[in-house]
């Protein structure tokens, strides 16, 4: 893999709580420090500071769908960052990812973020995150990346995988999924592709699922 484009695997847990496995989130790196965290489950503080990562510098996520495993990472992510100096962020993920982020931080959180601006902190930083939902088939360029959004399967909810490319390499980071032809079709003539496919049996005791 060229080392101007690399991922670091933050969490590859399932929703079954694990002692050895976070839940899932992934670092995209590129070029002299860009970089997109894609997924914030729990457990992505700890590990982007086990990984080296100054959480400041962490502008950009994008998240795949709004499974709790996926996002519960996400509040202790904002704050975490902000605390230490963030002042911008731009949050990209399907629909309902925006008014995710007005009541699971903004709203939640709005008197504690309202009294430690009064202590200094920098109101940008909070009141200046900007969340964006999109569709399969948004793209934009990040700091000499291409970044695309494409249609992964994973009922009952809208989910989308994405694909960066940056001087001729691509990764793409599927998000849960089932098999599907639109991921094969997304990922072709990538160079890494990270596929998060899992189905945890219920608890032992649990009702059949109705059919």
């Amino acid at each position: 893999m060229s080392s101007s484009l690399r991922i670091i695997l933050l969490g590859t847990g399932s929703p079954i709580p694990s002692l050895t496995r976070h839940h899932p989130a992934a670092l995209v790196q590129w070029g002299e420090g860009s970089q997109m965290l894609v997924d914030a489950g729990d457990g992505v503080v700890s590990q982007l500071l086990a990984a080296q990562v100054s959480l400041q510098d962490v502008k950009h996520v994008a998240l795949t769908h709004m499974h709790w495993d996926h996002i519960l990472g996400y509040p202790a992510f904002v704050w975490g960052s902000w605390g230490v100096g963030r002042s911008a962020l731009h949050v990209i993920g399907p629909a309902g990812t925006a008014d995710m982020h007005e009541r699971l931080v903004k709203g939640f959180y709005h008197d504690q973020a309202e009294w430690v601006i009064e202590l200094g902190y920098d109101r940008q930083g909070w009141a200046g995150i900007e969340v964006l939902d999109i569709e399969a088939g948004w793209s934009t360029e990040i700091e000499g990346c291409q970044v695309e959004a494409g249609v992964v399967v994973h009922p009952p909810m809208t989910s989308l995988g994405y694909r960066f490319t940056y001087k001729n390499r691509s990764i793409v980071v599927s998000g849960d999924t089932a098999r599907c032809d639109e991921l094969v079709a997304f990922s072709r003539n990538a160079d890494v592709l990270v596929v998060d496919a899992c189905a945890t049996p219920p608890p032992d005791g649990a009702s059949p699922a109705p059919r």
